[in-house]
């Protein structure tokens, strides 16, 4: 992974957490919470094993590091009886620091045809919300995202008797 460092005007390299990665692993960046801290998704296809590490506060470091620990680890063999894939591959996850769950998306080829696919997991937890019908190409790959446009006005709550606002382009 690398950044930019404005101050010495050059690209410099910053560590991920991940001891060793295979060519055929899937390693996955992503965003805890309100996009203060980064989070790392790695799946070992040897052990079928997910890990996740999560990074300090970006704002309040200078540079990045990452928990020493693994926030979480989802050993897929446990679920091999609810999971209908024979290959999976991770392509976007959202992780709960919390709650210690992940929603994660992947592309399964399952009976020799690629097929999208959400699950939710835990440590002692799988549970998939959704798998596509139809077969998908690299263009319909599934992704989870958290970005919302600042031109978009997010509707709160109002309390009982208040006049509700619309939303809004600004």
């Amino acid at each position: 992974m690398k950044k930019f460092d404005f101050t010495t005007e050059r690209f410099v390299n910053l560590p991920l957490p991940i001891p060793s990665c295979y060519l055929v692993d899937d390693a996955v960046l992503s965003v805890v919470g309100d996009d203060e801290k980064l989070s790392v998704s790695h799946f070992d296809y040897r052990s079928y094993v997910m890990r996740i590490w999560v990074s300090n506060k970006v704002e309040e470091a200078k540079d990045l590091s990452w928990r020493s620990d693994v926030v979480l680890k989802v050993d897929f063999n446990k679920f091999i009886w609810k999971v209908d894939f024979d290959i999976m591959y991770v392509e976007s996850f959202l992780f709960d620091e919390e709650n210690k769950v992940a929603i994660s998306c992947d592309l399964g080829l399952v009976e020799d045809e690629k097929k999208a696919r959400i699950y939710i997991v835990g440590e002692d937890m799988f549970k998939q919300v959704y798998k596509s019908t139809v077969k998908v190409t690299h263009l319909d790959w599934p992704r989870v995202i958290t970005y919302v446009p600042s031109l978009v006005r997010i509707q709160e709550s109002t309390p009982k008797g208040e006049k509700k606002r619309r939303f809004a382009l600004t």
